[in-house]
């Protein structure tokens, strides 16, 4: 198999790298060599070029390594072609070509293809100048990101967009920011789940909200509130028992050629187009619900417990802004969860608090029936989450 010249580009947070990166990701998409997009750190050297650093696809335009959010990052070619189609089909889902604010960090997919899709539409993106953790996101800076957005895409005439992940959307709801997002003409939310707390305030505070689903190897999110995008394909595997719940495998031109180095894991994710996701859903109607992770199953003494549906029951509770189910090794039970809550603002003082986690308690050994006095709630102000926003469910690893 033939290669292509591959260039490492390490990015440093905020707006210099990102622009760098998109000059180098558009070179590419051109006919230039390739680009590996890796975080970098202030400081650090922009570009590092080893000799003999190769593609394993000859059409490959950039590498992105995926999020890393349950073990080792993986390296995913995506072919200009790949890009593209990602590109024409979120143009149709949603208003048009339009400018998009680049809030995510351009090392992620989801950071990529804002600035890939304002491209495509004849329009450099606004970049948040916080961007790959260059600055806490906060509200006072992303509003005048949000409003200098506002104002280029009205000069070109063209709709203005925003992606964010859940973690991003919670800060703005308790800092009262959603009066910006409810500017945009779509304000779409990919990465995890999105609390219902959270859903029913961007709601109320009418926010065009789309929630995506997609991942690194399909371009970013190729599912809007469940119906794929134009040319993309969905298939829930059985696994022989009748189940209609099974692995999520998508198809269509936006897959990418596989795994940089990695013939192995290529193998078993990728087949004649289609990629096999590590996540359980649902078919109804053509519509896509997704049920979590397939490694979201954890046993607790024997007993097989759903940590996303976990997280969904915890979530439903009064008094939850948001809340997230991650597993920890347990010598007696072999593993249990940790639950990670975020309190809404009614949860002010001790006393609710404490009241809060006796029903949450309640609401896990109800949910996992198992005896245990194990402290099972964490309260925290956010949740674990990796530098590019979306969780690290590594946390509940520690004790």
């Amino acid at each position: 198999m033939e290669s292509r010249q591959l260039t490492p580009l390490h990015v440093a947070p905020g707006t210099a790298g990102a622009q760098l990166a998109l000059r180098t990701v558009t070179a590419a998409q051109q006919g230039g060599p390739a680009v590996l997009l890796l975080p970098g750190s202030e400081g650090a050297p922009a570009e590092t070029s080893p000799a003999g650093c190769l593609t394993d696809w000859p059409d490959t335009s950039v590498v992105v390594p995926t999020s890393g959010s349950t073990g080792t990052p993986r390296q995913v070619e995506l072919s200009d072609t790949a890009l593209t189609a990602a590109v024409t089909g979120s143009h149709a889902a949603l208003a048009g070509p339009g400018l998009w604010l680049t809030a995510l960090p351009v090392t992620s997919i989801a950071g990529l293809m804002t600035m890939v899709r304002s491209v495509a539409a004849g329009v450099a993106p606004e970049i948040w100048p916080g961007v790959g953790g260059a600055q806490p996101f906060e509200m006072k800076s992303f509003a005048q990101s949000c409003r200098a957005a506002h104002r280029r895409a009205d000069q070109a005439g063209l709709p203005c967009y925003v992606s964010l992940v859940p973690t991003q959307v919670l800060r703005l709801v308790r800092q009262g920011g959603l009066v910006e997002l409810a500017q945009f003409d779509r304000v779409l939310i990919g990465g995890a789940a999105l609390a219902p707390a959270l859903v029913h305030a961007m709601t109320e505070a009418n926010v065009p909200l789309v929630l995506g689903y997609g991942a690194t190897e399909t371009c970013g999110g190729v599912v809007y509130d469940g119906q794929p995008l134009p040319g993309v394909s969905l298939r829930v595997s059985g696994d022989g028992s009748g189940s209609p719940v099974g692995p999520i495998e998508i198809g269509g031109p936006s897959i990418a050629s596989g795994y940089r180095g990695n013939p192995d894991a290529t193998a078993a994710a990728f087949s004649a187009g289609w990629f096999r996701t590590d996540d359980l859903g649902s078919m109804t109607h053509g519509a896509l619900s997704v049920h979590g992770r397939l490694d979201d199953i954890i046993k607790v003494g024997g007993s097989k417990v759903s940590l996303h549906q976990l997280s969904d029951a915890v979530r439903a509770a009064p008094g939850v802004l948001e809340a997230v189910a991650l597993p920890q090794p347990d010598l007696e039970w072999g593993a249990l969860p940790q639950v990670f809550v975020v309190p809404d603002s009614g949860i002010t003082d001790r006393r609710s608090t404490t009241r809060l986690v006796e029903v949450l308690t309640e609401t896990v050994r109800n949910y996992t029936r198992w005896p245990s006095d194990h402290q099972v709630i964490r309260i925290v102000d956010e949740l674990p989450e990796l530098p590019g926003g979306k969780i690290d469910r590594t946390a509940g690893e520690v004790r």
